[in-house]
């Protein structure tokens, strides 16, 4: 039976287990065993941190004799949907192994999220095949980041509830920061709890444009317009709830610093 995406939250959690360990093998066409050692694979691990215990892996090949569409023999569908997951898309379908066509720097891979609460979730690489030193990135689109998965280590993120088809997307094409990238380094951004106050540190005078306020879930609760360059910037956090917020802090040349604060009411 087909997992429609429009049909997730049709999904019961009477039906799903507390634990969940998912390890998928790579779905190879046994007549194109060569195919299959030309290709450029890797894995990825999904855990959730403090929701139901889960642990997904999802596995990506890339070849010349695969495409981006259905590929007969090198494809899983997940035929398993947990109440917190994530999975890879094909054709509106959730997925555990994918075949594509070849790595190229504009191809960009979506990954589908599917939380039942205001949880914290890893997302790690933990194999590759024939990669070399191919880049290989992830970039939440809710916050700005973009995380190298080559790193060694789990990426670490927040969500609220909800089935998220638009927030994660891999890709691969090798950034170099820019001067105003670098200048960004130094830049601090602290919030304090007691005051819900904003504290921005900007030592080297960045031309700042906007410092924007966001649920984890990507909507905008506040959006501070920045008059001038100067090293201290202040201000309130108003109208807000207990929770995870994300803010963002964007330069005249849109260039974006992300951070991670929890607001406790």
């Amino acid at each position: 039976m087909k997992t429609k995406l429009l049909n997730l939250k049709n999904v019961t959690l009477f039906v799903l287990l507390a634990f969940s360990y998912t390890q998928v093998s790579i779905a190879q066409n046994t007549s194109s065993n060569s195919v299959a050692d030309e290709m450029q694979r890797f894995t990825l691990e999904f855990i959730s941190l403090d929701g139901l215990e889960v642990a997904r892996e999802l596995q990506l090949s890339f070849s010349s004799m695969t495409s981006d569409s259905f590929d007969d023999g090198y494809e899983t569908k997940n035929l398993d949907v947990l109440a917190d997951d994530l999975n890879l898309i094909l054709d509106e379908e959730l997925m555990l192994v994918q075949a594509y066509g070849p790595i190229t720097e504009e191809k960009l891979v979506p990954l589908a999220l599917q939380s039942t609460g205001n949880y914290d979730f890893t997302i790690q690489l933990t194999s590759m095949d024939n990669m070399g030193d191919q880049s290989i990135r992830l970039r939440d689109k809710y916050t700005g980041n973009i995380y190298d998965l080559r790193s060694g280590d789990a990426f670490q993120f927040s969500s609220d509830p909800g089935f998220f088809t638009d927030r994660f997307e891999i890709f691969f094409k090798t950034q170099t920061l820019s001067q105003s990238e670098f200048e960004l380094e130094d830049i601090d951004i602290n919030f304090i709890a007691n005051s819900n106050t904003i504290i921005v540190h900007n030592p080297k005078n960045v031309k700042i444009s906007n410092i924007e306020t966001y649920t984890i879930s990507g909507q905008i609760v506040e959006n501070k317009i920045v008059e001038n360059e100067n090293q201290h910037i202040e201000y309130t956090l108003s109208n807000m709830s207990t929770g995870v917020y994300i803010v963002r802090l964007i330069t005249e040349t849109k260039d974006i610093l992300t951070k991670k604060i929890l607001v406790r009411i």
